[in-house]
């Protein structure tokens, strides 16, 4: 199946976010084993002296159609129509979630805290996605179960702030691909039953050395297994590549403090990335071996900040990177059975780009009731392979050369706003050939809203010039010109929304 992952290791195209980095390393509360992100902030209550606690629930029950990719004579004559087998396969990815979790921090005195926090979840998947009779027809139907857990310990020694912590996480998938019928019968062809489990363990100092100066070094460790277990309904045949993933991370870093509120920084760390189970899943040799860890060295440049000018403030945060992968996982889709994907490594690859945030709050008159605030958000990516014996010095597919995300609103004391955005993405390739290019494009919008104590609400017009896009593409090893890979981008659109806050 193919599934939305990091852009250079996707079938999808949907550009990140132009904050978002793709080679971190990230010591921040783990995602489970499966690769799933963190939830937002949630309601604080305090315990008493010294202790709080914070709970967090969501549910999310998704139903969702899918139209289908098409090829580009066909998007070039109605960017809206559905392809013929996503109509007669009705095709769908339909997810119910639910989350409760916990975390709770106590103040130990002397500079010393400690945190610790639980979270469980499950979430059932219905994903009809494959149809082409009588050869072929897959409807995925599993339940994903994911328990973690965290530690943190603080500490401030004079010049040195430290931090230890743990994070463990175990993920489960149980269900089954199915042959099936639209509104009629399903048949089980294979039964899953798939875990995983990561346990990150971290230290990391924070020393002021000189004034001015701080140094930031430290280690992650990292132990984890995956397991795999997908048995042939028909045959009673079982695939089931089992391994291990572990690594010692270190990192080192500087930070010159420039003002109070603004900074230089440079960081050198090492990457490591075990494969999820959707990717060992999806190996390309099918067989008991199990993909390899990526694995690599990122080094990373920057300044961050904020400035009063008057009675205006500008803030920014700048930063280059450069990283040297090794063992990268790369998915594409198969050729035998469009919709699904495959996976494999390869040897070198490198990811490099710029950036780069900049705002401002700028005042009109005098009497503090009126601001105008610009927004600029840009990404600039050079991800490619490194000598590879068979796509040389190529760029990775699916990831835009460029991204620009801005909005210019006008603010309000009382707490409307109102004012345009934009979107800019540039192009990408479809294919590890770099035969196949998907056009970038513009689009622009107006969002506005209401702040007030405790709640807020919005509305935010997407695409108002309705824009034919291409915001999804599966990607192929070399794509043929007629190839059926295109998915548009949502027209002309209109959210509402309220958010609370208690």
């Amino acid at each position: 199946m193919a599934r939305a992952r990091s852009a250079a290791r996707s079938t999808s195209s949907r550009p990140p976010p132009a904050t978002a980095r793709r080679t971190r390393c990230c010591w921040a509360p783990a995602a489970s084993a499966s690769g799933r992100p963190a939830r937002p902030s949630a309601p604080c209550w305090q315990l008493g002296a010294g202790a709080s606690t914070r709970f967090y629930a969501s549910a999310i029950d998704n139903d969702q159609q899918l139209p289908g990719a098409l090829t580009r004579a066909e998007f070039a004559a109605d960017p809206r129509r559905a392809q013929a087998a996503a109509l007669a396969g009705d095709y769908q990815y339909n997810v119910r979630t639910a989350r409760l979790a916990n975390k709770t921090r106590w103040d130990l005195g002397d500079g010393a805290s400690v945190s610790a926090g639980l979270s469980y979840e499950v979430q059932r998947l219905e994903h009809p996605i494959v149809y082409a009779p009588p050869f072929f027809s897959l409807l995925i139907d599993t339940e994903q179960r994911n328990l973690g857990g965290m530690l943190r310990y603080q500490r401030r020694l004079g010049a040195h702030e430290l931090l230890a912590g743990l994070n463990v996480g175990t993920t489960t998938v149980t269900g089954g691909n199915f042959a099936y019928v639209p509104g009629g019968a399903r048949t089980l062809s294979t039964r899953v039953d798939n875990a995983a489990d990561n346990t990150e363990a971290f230290v990391l100092d924070r020393w002021q050395f000189a004034p001015g100066w701080t140094a930031v070094y430290g280690a992650q460790a990292v132990s984890g297994s995956r397991r795999i277990r997908n048995t042939d309904a028909a045959s009673g045949a079982l695939r089931d590549p089992t391994g291990r993933y572990d690594s010692l991370n270190p990192r080192v870093g500087l930070i010159r403090q420039l003002t109070p509120d603004s900074q230089l920084f440079a960081n050198l760390s090492r990457l490591y990335e075990a494969p999820t189970l959707y990717e060992l899943e999806d190996d390309v040799r099918g067989n008991q071996a199990t993909l390899d860890a990526m694995h690599g060295t990122v080094l990373e440049l920057g300044t961050r900040g904020s400035e009063a000018v008057g009675r205006h403030r500008v803030r920014w945060d700048l930063a280059v990177y450069h990283a040297w992968l090794r063992d990268e996982i790369l998915s594409r889709d198969d050729p035998k059975a469009p919709g699904t994907s495959l996976s494999a490594n390869v040897g070198r690859t490198v990811h490099a780009g710029v950036e780069a945030l900049l705002g401002a709050s700028l005042a009109l008159g005098d009497d503090g009731q009126h601001r105008v605030e610009p927004l600029l958000s840009l990404t600039l990516n050079d991800f490619r392979f490194r000598g590879d014996p068979g796509y040389g010095n190529n760029r990775l597919p699916a990831a835009p050369r460029h991204a620009l995300k801005g909005e210019l609103l006008y603010r309000h004391a009382s707490g409307f706003y109102a004012g345009p955005t934009f979107d800019v993405v540039g192009h990408r390739w479809a294919d590890f050939a770099n035969t196949y290019g998907v056009e970038g494009y513009r689009l622009w919008g107006l969002r506005a809203g209401f702040v007030a104590a405790g709640w807020e609400v919005y509305v935010e017009g997407r695409n108002l010039g309705d824009k034919a896009t291409v915001s999804l593409f599966s990607v192929q090893d070399r794509a043929a010109p007629t190839a059926a890979i295109l998915t548009p981008g949502a027209p002309r659109s209109l959210q509402a929304g309220l958010r609370l806050k208690f």
